[in-house]
């Protein structure tokens, strides 16, 4: 009991309430959106539409069907440990799926592409919130996994090719605009995701190459910490300083012009950062 009770605290709260929330909208999204007008999100509830047209069998048993063989197939191979991480998707998901299903038409836009787009935003950032937890829906997670195991591939490179599969299977049964539908949501669904799992960026991370004594000028003038280091400068081998400075957006363009002056040669490399530990930062999400 006092276990149970320490696994409680406001944190995990937050994170169930969150992934609560992220199944609801990924099952009204798919029930309401993608089902009704055949719309292939990939995964096993993409193939899922699919079946459904071939065999007349609903999206949700389907998906149960699937997903329990998938169980199945986790724990023969990634064993019980792995298959631990993965069962809750598969258990809740499918539930959610079930228990939106009368919700189909809760949606009313009658613009079918200012539905598709809304459908993307929802499916989206319903998914950011459910990964960014750290959970996931099941479904074909576990073959990307098993896969990953297999090949030493990451799963973000695996994933892909079996969404594309899914994607290709509906050509079997759907016409080509409606794969062409698929395509468009399938891409701005996943660059939503990116916005919600990585927030967007705040911050330049930039690298600065001078011998002037850019350290003292930017703590002095900018109240920045900067991380000095050595790098080679040319092919003899000779050795030039180096910066690495954090610089928010906004501050950016003063930030470059300020260092220019100060060493009209000096070379600045700035790339997108998207999270700084420490500090002070703003959170679009409480975790």
């Amino acid at each position: 009991m006092k276990m149970i009770k320490a696994s409680i605290t406001k944190k995990n709260i937050v994170k169930i309430v969150l992934y609560a929330i992220g199944l609801f909208g990924a099952a009204i999204a798919y029930n309401s959106i993608f089902v009704p007008n055949n719309i292939i999100v990939g995964g096993a509830s993409g193939l899922a539409i699919v079946l459904k047209e071939i065999t007349g069998i609903s999206t949700t048993i389907l998906i149960d069907i699937m997903n329990l063989l998938l169980i199945v197939i986790s724990f023969i191979f990634l064993g019980k440990k792995g298959t631990l991480k993965q069962i809750l998707g598969c258990i809740c998901y499918p539930i959610m799926v079930t228990i939106t299903s009368p919700l189909s038409n809760i949606i009313v836009i009658d613009d079918l592409v200012l539905k598709f787009l809304f459908g993307a935003l929802l499916y989206g950032v319903s998914l950011g919130l459910i990964y960014r937890i750290g959970f996931s829906t099941g479904g074909f997670d576990i073959i990307s996994q098993i896969l990953s195991n297999i090949t030493k591939k990451p799963i973000t490179a695996i994933s892909p090719v079996i969404n594309s599969i899914v994607l290709l299977t509906g050509y079997i049964v759907f016409s080509p605009i409606q794969i062409l539908y698929s395509l468009i949501i399938i891409f701005v669904s996943n660059k939503i995701i990116n916005i919600v799992l990585f927030s967007i960026s705040n911050n330049k991370m930039v690298y600065i190459l001078s011998n002037a004594d850019v350290t003292s000028y930017i703590t002095n003038n900018f109240h920045l910490g900067v991380t000095e280091f050595k790098v080679n400068s040319d092919l003899a081998g000779r050795k030039k300083n180096a910066f690495l400075v954090i610089v928010h957006n906004a501050k950016y363009d003063n930030f470059k012009r300020n260092i220019l002056n100060l060493d009209p040669k000096a070379t600045l490399i700035a790339k997108r950062c998207y999270e700084v530990t420490g500090g002070s930062r703003f959170r679009l999400l409480p975790f």
